[in-house]
């Protein structure tokens, strides 16, 4: 299963140079097109290494479409609704995980794993039905011309992109060591396995319920740092006080809502700092360092984990992931890593709006 993501921490920039040179619907329609490719491969496999093949295949095309998928709003929408738009964008990953996990597994036990293959081609068949008009619609900002990548120094953009997607692989390291030591210790203070179970998946309810209304904060009033400011602290303290205490619900609470302010923040992000003409470079970048983020994160918590001998020792790793990324968007607005934009500013900003 882990062969899926390995695409996306060794091609997700070559893939994303890629994407800001081509034609969307060339880009997105190879992208689909591999995606059935690898699981008809994966599906009709008879060995070990067919399956790996087919995997692998297949993430190449989700990571293509992991990137394009941004891309294409930010080519679509001004920056006035950007913010909007990426909020309910970034429902769908809450929301497919949620879809896949209560009826992929019920096909596989009925019909058998290769069926669930199969059932995802369906989907991507229907994505691609769905791609065709919106791919062919009038852009609002145009890759080729763009005023900003061409008075932006290129180090200048490079440290940014680096420095935010930094940002996206320690917030991503906390919250997939939570989802993978949380219940152990939730467990261990004498809730049940169900309920340890049910908490620790409910952060990921903030960024469902809150993304549109995050996004629609943005545009208004454009304090994307100062959002992921507060989340990164707000995490911080909640990863450190739920060692201490016996009521874990507010705390879980507490940090579903500061997930839910970072992912909308960091995707509006990244036209400000790389410019339209680099937006498939950035966010392949963000697509690499996510996936380093979930390979590392559990694994240095668990290192931690097994170094010190207790698992309150996990939460001290999440709350350091956390604090250091508030650090990180600290280091970003005092830098003011954004591309010189020839764009009207917004109606209101504070310092430490982006």
């Amino acid at each position: 299963m882990g062969v899926f993501s390995l695409p996306g921490v060794l091609i997700a920039i070559p893939g994303g140079i890629w994407a800001d040179r081509h034609n969307i619907r060339v880009i997105g329609t190879f992208s689909l097109a591999m995606v059935v490719i690898g699981n008809t491969t994966a599906a009709f496999a008879q060995n070990y290494w067919w399956l790996i093949a087919g995997r692998l295949v297949a993430g190449v095309g989700a990571m293509m479409l992991a990137i394009l998928g941004p891309q294409i709003l930010t080519r679509l929408f001004d920056k006035g609704k950007i913010g909007f738009v990426m909020g309910i964008f970034n429902t769908s990953v809450p929301v497919g995980v949620l879809l896949s996990m209560n009826t992929l597994g019920l096909l596989g036990e009925s019909l058998g794993w290769r069926n669930t293959l199969f059932a995802c081609n369906g989907v991507a068949i229907v994505a691609y039905l769905l791609f065709r008009p919106l791919s062919s619609a009038p852009q609002a900002v145009e890759a080729s011309g763009s005023p900003d990548a061409a008075t932006s120094p290129r180090r200048e953009i490079g440290v940014g992109i680096v420095l935010l997607a930094s940002i996206w692989l320690l917030f991503n390291a906390a919250c997939l060591s939570f989802l993978t030591f949380g219940m152990d210790l939730i467990a261990g203070i004498g809730k049940g396995l169900g309920a340890s179970h049910f908490l620790v998946s409910s952060i990921m309810l903030g960024a469902l319920v809150l993304s549109p209304f995050i996004g629609y904060l943005i545009d208004r009033f454009n304090y994307r740092y100062f959002y992921i400011v507060t989340a990164g602290i707000m995490m911080a303290a909640s990863f450190l006080l739920l060692t201490r205490t016996d009521a874990p619900a507010p705390l879980i609470a507490l940090l579903s809502i500061a997930v839910g302010l970072v992912p909308v923040s960091v995707f509006t992000l990244v036209l400000n700092v790389v410019g339209a003409r680099h937006i498939g470079l950035g966010y392949g970048v963000l697509n690499t360092f996510l996936n380093v983020g979930n390979s590392l994160g559990p694994y240095v918590t668990g290192r931690t984990i097994d170094a010190v001998g207790f698992p309150e020792a996990g939460f001290y790793a999440m709350a350091t992931y956390s604090g250091l990324m508030a650090l990180v968007v600290f280091l970003m607005w005092r830098n003011q890593f954004n591309v010189r934009v020839a764009e009207a500013q917004p109606r209101r900003a504070d310092s430490l709006a982006s």
